[in-house]
């Protein structure tokens, strides 16, 4: 008896961390469902009229200046407000799309969009044919992805994802601990240029082989960007590489708020 209760209680904290990893990669909409609609549909809240364009399952607000370009699609359905709010925020992987009138494009991989660099690049995920133009500044809609494990196509090197930025991963056991080779997600050719790489000002991380926790931001007498070890039991927002931190210098003087 005491074995299966063990059994169950083991099941049950695996399952709480699928769901914890799974909330802090995609937020609420990982657990939304992609559309029942197909792609290039136009969905109508049947009560309040706003319009939604469906792309890569999932559902994108058009705002009213941009109607006109969208009621020239064929696929047009009303239904309730519920239904709409059942979709997902977060397209598959590999939907290729871009902000309609503006020139980049981008293609969604594990939650976030990863820009495609040149036009040869964009063949590789499928040439012109598969950009899908979406309204207006929906492309800011998602951009959760901690823990997320990346490879640019052709390169060797991972990263991990954590609180926006990338991190080298170093070793086998820093890589299985975030999922492993099996959730490494092929980015394109140059995307990683556009992600910032190591700890910024406003983070809370520890190092992997580490428990201590450290709050980063500019030191109150010098203003140099500098990490604090936490004296609270508070949890660290994300667990990086370890040597990650190393540049970083220590500083028993007070924190300033991080200014962009």
């Amino acid at each position: 008896m005491e074995l299966q209760e063990m059994r169950q209680a083991t099941t049950l904290h695996m399952f709480s961390r699928w769901v914890l990893l799974w909330a802090s990669l995609f937020g609420a909409s990982a657990f939304a469902d992609y559309s029942p609609y197909r792609d290039l549909s136009v969905l109508t809240s049947a009560e309040y009229g706003s319009k939604y364009f469906i792309v890569g399952g999932a559902r994108f607000l058009i705002p009213s200046n941009e109607y006109w370009f969208y009621s020239l699609l064929p696929s047009r359905y009303t239904v309730p407000q519920s239904v709409i709010d059942s979709i997902t925020t977060v397209p598959r992987d590999n939907t290729v799309l871009k902000s309609l009138n503006s020139a980049p494009v981008y293609v969604v991989i594990g939650g976030r969009k990863w820009h495609i660099t040149s036009p040869e690049e964009l063949s590789y995920w499928g040439g012109d044919s598969a950009v899908r133009p979406v309204p207006t500044g929906s492309l800011q809609l998602y951009e959760s992805d901690n823990y997320l494990l990346v490879r640019e196509r052709t390169g060797s090197q991972i990263y991990v994802m954590v609180m926006g930025t990338r991190f080298m991963v170093n070793t086998q056991a820093e890589l299985n601990s975030y999922g492993g080779e099996a959730m490494v997600k092929t980015v394109p050719l140059g995307s990683l240029y556009d992600v910032y790489m190591g700890p910024q000002c406003g983070q809370v991380l520890r190092e992997f082989s580490s428990s201590t926790v450290y709050e980063l931001g500019p030191d109150y007498f010098t203003l140099i960007v500098s990490k604090k070890p936490r004296t609270t039991s508070h949890p660290p927002e994300g667990i990086v590489p370890d040597g990650a931190l190393a540049d970083i210098p220590t500083t028993a003087a007070p924190l300033r708020y991080c200014i962009d």
